[in-house]
């Protein structure tokens, strides 16, 4: 999802439409595909990894957002997408989890891609 995100990044920007793509979060597993993915995306510059935010710094990092892209899989609750509607950010989201019912109708929901979704389709019979 995320070289995704770096590809559409890209295709914003090659149609004139200014911003940036905001990362945020520790270095992870499999991290090292993020940073491919950026690397390869053509608009690095336009890529801001501010790393771990701390609680008290994200009001800042939602109200400055231009739409908070949230498009989680696998979600128990779905605080970030709740934060950022309270700091006035918009809000995109996956239509999958608890993220439809806390997004509502505040909230613009988007189908994950099939190759995201294959592990939740996968039978176990």
């Amino acid at each position: 999802m995320l070289r995704r995100s770096c590809r559409r990044t890209a295709g914003l920007r090659q149609r004139g439409v200014a911003g940036a793509l905001v990362l945020a979060g520790s270095k992870g597993w499999r991290y090292e595909e993020i940073f491919a993915a950026i690397a390869e995306s053509g608009v690095a510059q336009e890529i801001i990894l501010p790393g771990y935010v701390r609680r008290a710094e994200l009001p800042f990092w939602y109200s400055a957002a231009d739409a908070f892209v949230y498009p989680s899989l696998y979600e128990g609750f779905g605080l970030p997408v709740l934060e950022a509607m309270a700091c006035g950010a918009p809000v995109i989201t996956s239509n999958v989890s608890s993220l439809p019912e806390l997004a509502g109708d505040a909230g613009v929901l988007v189908i994950p891609p099939i190759s995201a979704r294959l592990p939740m389709l996968s039978s176990t019979s």
